[in-house]
């Protein structure tokens, strides 16, 4: 409607309304919080793919989806550590996708970094493998 009064709200009414709004948007913010952090590391650790001479990607294990190093490039800094396509950073051991990003940030600043990982190939071959410094 062109010309409608607009809506005015009293004090009690606008509080009201702040706390309703606020309220969802903690609710969603604690809902998708685990999202966002799993988002920003995979984000991490794709800055870091080129330079280690890997490939991370997300494979669906039926019921659950998680991200896993898809390729290696012979000869590259992963390849030398003994890392294998198909390898998955453990969350048991290592913090999975968190912990590989802060193994890469430690590789990257020059420091040794050592991660868990399991493969399915043989399955349930949990090893760890150690980065040298900087690539």
């Amino acid at each position: 409607m062109i010309g409608a009064a607009p809506i005015r709200l009293g004090p009690s009414q606008f509080l009201v309304l702040v706390a309703w709004l606020l309220l969802h948007a903690t609710l969603f913010v604690i809902l998708l919080a685990p999202f966002i952090d799993r988002h920003l590391a995979r984000l991490d650790v794709q800055a870091y793919e080129a330079a280690f001479g890997f490939r991370l990607g997300l494979v669906d294990e039926g019921q659950i989806q998680d991200w896993h190093i898809v390729e290696v490039t012979p000869g590259g800094p992963f390849a030398r550590a003994g890392f294998r396509p198909g390898d998955v950073p453990s969350e048991r051991d290592s913090r999975g996708i968190f912990g590989l990003a802060a193994t890469l940030r430690q590789a990257a600043a020059g420091q040794e970094a050592c991660l868990t990982v399991w493969n399915e190939d043989p399955f349930g071959n949990r090893r760890e493998v150690c980065l040298a410094g900087a690539p």
